[in-house]
């Protein structure tokens, strides 16, 4: 009889035991869950949203039609059978080329639009021609050098004119990359800042712009 008693008293006291757990897991539990909703409250209180504007894709896609595109006969006839290596070109030569170049480029370059569409390429063109002009016979160096000269707005690292490993020039600035990985900047209503032990820091300018 004695047994039995303490066999319920043991099984009691169990149950009692894994009510508790049970009870103190839950409670845990949403205690974590509190904490957790806190902490993302707290980050989305302390940075702001960075807004950007609505693009309109349009403005930067080329309306050339389909159907305006050069066919591939036309671009083989304009294939030279038998290329000269003379380093003078006519002052015919040398408009016709610069005519189909600006024409290549308006229906097949991509940042053609981009770049400032006809009103841009076409004052390049003329500039190129009216120089063109000036002369009887221009050498492929001086082309190359009017076309860099008057090309400049292009800000393309894959823009290569007449390329060449030792001579060629990419149309494209340089820009260089900087990070500081020890330091966390965020933006509140007054502007980007970083954190100290003396509080807020601000950024007034980068290179001289305050904007």
């Amino acid at each position: 009889m004695l047994k039995r008693k303490n066999y319920k008293v043991i099984i009691s006291t169990i149950f009692i035991i894994l009510i508790i757990s049970i009870l103190l897991l839950n409670n845990k539990t949403d205690y974590n869950k509190i904490n957790f909703d806190n902490v993302v409250n707290n980050i989305n209180k302390n940075n702001k949203l960075f807004k950007t504007p609505v693009v309109n894709i349009e403005n930067y896609v080329n309306s050339i039609d389909n159907n305006d595109y050069f066919s591939n006969e036309y671009i083989d006839n304009l294939s030279s059978k038998n290329p000269s290596n003379s380093s003078l070109l006519s002052k015919s030569q040398a408009i016709e080329d610069i005519n189909f170049f600006f024409e290549l480029l308006r229906k097949n370059y991509g940042l053609y639009t981009y770049f400032g569409g006809d009103n841009v390429f076409l004052k390049a063109k003329n500039n190129i021609i009216n120089y063109i002009m000036t002369k009887n016979t221009i050498t492929k160096k001086e082309l190359y050098d009017v076309l860099i000269k008057n090309l400049n707005f292009i800000n393309d690292n894959h823009f290569i004119i007449n390329y060449d490993k030792n001579t060629h020039k990419i149309l494209c600035k340089n820009f260089y990359f900087f990070t500081l990985d020890e330091e966390y900047y965020y933006k509140d209503d007054i502007g980007f800042f970083t954190n100290s032990k003396s509080g807020k820091k601000y950024i007034l300018k980068i290179n001289d712009n305050s904007e």
